[in-house]
């Protein structure tokens, strides 16, 4: 049920027509693209559905992709064992033309204290990658994925995601914030589950299958396509 939600937030992102500041995701022939972050990037290797919807939609491109994603990743803590390498050093191997890095969740348990903190981390690892030539020739292009909702499973032992999504959306709109008017992409996940939920008379986060998107925009054949702020996507 959650890969399934994830698969609809992440295509209405991709497909959506309505723009406001938004910037577009270049892709071309043959790019490399890698997946950074944590355990929602991390969970993307068991099934590759986002793969299969880039290469459905892009066939002629050829493209490769890489996860490099890891549970408990965070921007600046990433555990790995002695002698594992560098994060740089793995986007090299893979040469990155492309990285979709997922941050924000765990950062996100520092609370409102937090956010000066993420702002700035943010930033400094997006200029940071973007000083690198990872594939040799030039700079990647970065798209960053907010973290998604808290399901609502509808059991009293367990936790509605209310207050877990207060902080979600404290971190997507902390992305936003930072992202707005530059050149960066932002998938905004949380943003597009919750503001659909309120517009909707079945909760879109409770474990039931509710089909949210009934009519996707037209595919666009050219190799570019809109990564918008989700929240004017709902």
């Amino acid at each position: 049920m959650i890969r399934r939600n994830l698969f609809t937030l992440i295509l209405l992102a991709l497909a959506c027509g309505t723009q406001l500041n938004a910037a577009e995701l270049q892709l071309n022939k043959g790019d490399h693209i890698c997946y950074i972050g944590n355990t929602l990037a991390d969970r993307m290797q068991h099934d590759g559905w986002l793969e299969t919807l880039l290469q459905a939609r892009f066939p002629e491109h050829e493209l490769v992709f890489r996860n490099l994603g890891f549970s408990g990743d965070e921007l600046t803590l990433r555990l790995r064992s002695s002698n594992f390498g560098s994060p740089d050093s793995w986007l090299e191997k893979a040469k990155a033309d492309v990285i979709f890095a997922f941050f924000g969740y765990n950062e996100s348990h520092a609370g409102a204290a937090g956010l000066d903190k993420f702002k700035q981390d943010l930033a400094d690892q997006i200029k940071q990658m973007q000083a690198q030539k990872y594939n040799g020739e030039s700079a990647p292009r970065i798209v960053i994925f907010s973290p998604i909702a808290h399901e609502d499973l509808g059991d009293r032992n367990l936790p509605d995601g209310s207050e877990n999504n207060s902080r979600q959306l404290s971190s997507s709109r902390t992305s936003h914030a930072h992202l707005r008017n530059k050149s960066h992409r932002l998938c905004d996940n949380a943003n597009i589950a919750i503001l659909r939920e309120s517009r909707s008379a079945v909760p879109n986060t409770r474990g039931r299958r509710v089909d949210m998107l009934t009519r996707p925009a037209p595919c666009r054949h050219s190799g570019r396509h809109d990564l918008l702020a989700a929240s004017h996507c709902a």
